[in-house]
Order: structure tokens, then sequence, then C-alpha cells
């Protein structure tokens, strides 16, 4: 029998302290953990086949790229029809700011 491939999960932060916490958590399950540095790197990885399980993303990433910000790195993702739920509250709000799936409602 084939055992199947280990899940791909993406931490994008040029923070160190941050990398040294979150990247053993997210391999203790197996996950293969793909870091990036910049939001740039992170829409690649998030555009590419196959996309990764699990993303978690720096709100404070750098950006090289004139014009690139957080909102066109989620837009790009949730574009692709994930029905992921994307929120860019770090400490869970009242839910009212985040996106509810590919067609963009607000929560709440």
């Amino acid at each position: 029998m084939h055992e199947a491939e280990p899940a791909t999960f993406l931490l994008a932060s040029a923070e160190p302290a941050l990398l040294t916490a979150y990247k053993p958590v997210l391999a203790a399950g197996g996950a293969r953990v793909e870091i990036v540095l910049s939001l740039e790197a992170a829409l690649l990885t998030l555009t590419a086949s196959p996309v990764p399980a699990l993303a978690v993303i720096d709100v404070e990433l750098p950006c090289m790229e004139p014009g690139m910000c957080m909102g066109r790195l989620l837009a790009a993702v949730c574009g692709g029809g994930s029905g992921a739920a994307i929120s860019d509250r770090a400490d869970g709000g009242d839910g009212d700011a985040g996106v509810d799936g590919p067609a963009g409602r607000r929560g709440g």
C-alpha cells in the first residue's frame, strides 16, 4: 500500500523568533514546513500546485515588489475558490474582520 505524502504547511515570516517558535509546532504532526521570507514568495507558494494545506502568514511580512501588499496576496488566494476562511486579526477579535470564503462576504 502506498503511503500518503505528508501535508505541506507554509510559514511566511522574516522574523527569526516567529520562525523558531512556529516551525517545530507545525512539524510535530509530521507535516513538511516550507518557510518563505517575503509576500512575493508566499504568493508563489500559495498559487503553485500542490497548494499548502495550511498557511501561517506574518502580517508584517516584508514586500520587495512595489504595490504588493497583504490584500493582494489574500485576494489571489481567495480568488482560487478554496473556500478557506481568512482573517486579518491575530487576536480573534469579534469575528467582523475576516473574509468568509471565495465570495468575500464579511464575517459577523
